[in-house]
């Protein structure tokens, strides 16, 4: 029995029949659901008596808001400076940016600069730290352990 038909037998026949039955009445339709999906008893008690769980669950917390062009600018900007921790690179930002766009090194819209100026030094070390622990793992992967 496919996940679909077991979803479909569940809520168009089992479970309305289910939540107005007595108790004899549930207990046998638990135990003929139970031998024909071979899901456990406990599983399907649940099931009908709540019914299914939310399909999309929403994601927690906030929302990004450095993301797509901002971060690989800020990334390049990190690299080009010597990958310098954000105490260091936040107060000099904004004259970098200037500077690598005087030189032809950046092209930035207003909205990414905007965003990009307006970072604070904990926001550049989230976006930054990914950046280097892929850098530092493919440095690890790709070298060699022993000694040739």
């Amino acid at each position: 029995m496919s996940q679909r038909s077991k979803r479909e037998l569940l809520h168009t026949t089992i479970r309305p029949r289910y939540l107005k039955a007595n108790k004899a009445g549930k207990t046998r339709m638990l135990d003929e659901f139970v031998a024909a999906t071979e899901y456990h008893r406990k599983y399907v008690n649940r099931l009908l008596k709540n019914g299914p769980g939310p399909k999309g669950c929403k994601k927690k917390g906030r929302r990004k808001v450095y993301q797509g062009e901002t971060v690989q600018v800020l990334i390049q900007v990190w690299e080009i400076c010597g990958c310098i921790c954000s105490k260091r690179l936040h107060p000099f930002l904004p004259e970098i940016v200037a500077v690598l766009e005087r030189h032809d090194e950046l092209q930035l819209s207003p909205e990414t600069k905007a965003l990009l100026l307006r970072m604070s030094r904990s926001a550049i070390d989230r976006v930054v730290l990914h950046s280097f622990i892929v850098e530092f793992l493919l440095g690890i992967l790709s070298s060699s352990w022993g000694p040739f």
